[in-house]
């Protein structure tokens, strides 16, 4: 736990590099379903994320999927990443996701969304 503090406090300082070193130090792929693994996934993710890594970032991100399907901002970060990426279509349909598990931010999803696509609100049918 004292790992994922020090990492987290890095990364606020924008030492990303020091802190995916640490990170990456005694990081187990092999069982990212456990607390400590998943915490690490994350920050890896944002790390990756913040430093423009789009693709490292999905990587992370499709394994956060998978331990937990239904938090919204691991779609909300996947979508950002595909539409830095160019790929407007995975975009929209992880931000259609997060829409989904999350209607309290449609409004603000959508306006994501919108500048996404370049599609007007009226376009989007969610």
């Amino acid at each position: 736990m004292l790992l994922s503090s020090v990492v987290q406090v890095l990364i606020n300082q924008s030492r990303y590099d020091v802190a995916l070193q640490m990170l990456n130090a005694g990081f187990d792929m092999a069982t990212p379903n456990n607390q400590q693994n998943y915490k690490r996934v994350y920050q890896k993710a944002m790390i990756h994320l913040k430093t423009a890594q789009y693709s490292s970032a999905i990587r992370m991100l499709l394994i956060l999927e998978r331990i937990v399907p239904l938090e919204w901002k691991t779609q909300l970060y996947l979508a950002e990443c595909y539409g830095n990426l160019g790929r407007s279509g995975l975009a929209v349909r992880h931000l259609s996701k997060a829409i989904e598990l999350q209607p309290e931010e449609c409004s603000l999803l959508k306006q994501l969304q919108t500048k996404i696509t370049g599609m007007s609100k009226a376009e989007i049918s969610i």
